[in-house]
């Protein structure tokens, strides 16, 4: 069956989709994977870019924090916006961080309550959340936990 179309806001950059959200209508009914596309961009979809790539996270939820790993270091001259980094929850909902912490190297370290860190399946950055020293900037990404 097909799932009901809701009109959004044309600021909508990126959907994301939890793992075994949707199958595919052939036979073989394959599940689909946790991944994310562009919405309404010219921009190419998700893949390697100029810009820091987010590669890995590690997580500490005893504290709440989510250390976000790039492939090269991010300008630390700037100020990221908490916004742009988002925990996925078991039930597909996005939950924003709620602050900076810090820029390291290549890693950005934010703030998230304690329990939506527990419980992440996922974690979402925007197009151009982050920027290396050059400028170039980051393209939307979603990775698995």
């Amino acid at each position: 069956a097909i799932p009901e179309v809701h009109k959004f806001s044309g600021n909508m950059a990126l959907a994301a989709a939890d793992e075994g959200a949707v199958k595919t209508s052939d036979r073989s009914e394959v599940a689909s994977t946790l991944g994310s596309r562009h919405i309404g961009s010219t921009s190419a979809a998700s893949g390697v870019s100029a810009g820091p790539w987010l590669s890995s996270v590690s997580m500490d939820d005893a504290v709440g924090q989510v250390r976000f790993v790039f492939d090269k270091p991010i300008d630390d001259n700037l100020i990221y916006e908490a916004k742009n980094f988002m925990i996925m929850t078991p039930a597909g909902d996005l939950v924003r961080a709620q602050s900076m912490v810090e820029v390291t190297g290549n890693t950005i370290l934010m703030n998230f309550d304690k329990n939506i860190v527990h419980a992440a399946r996922g974690v979402v950055i925007n197009d151009e959340a982050v920027a290396d020293y050059q400028g170039q900037k980051s393209p939307a990404r979603t990775i698995k936990i």
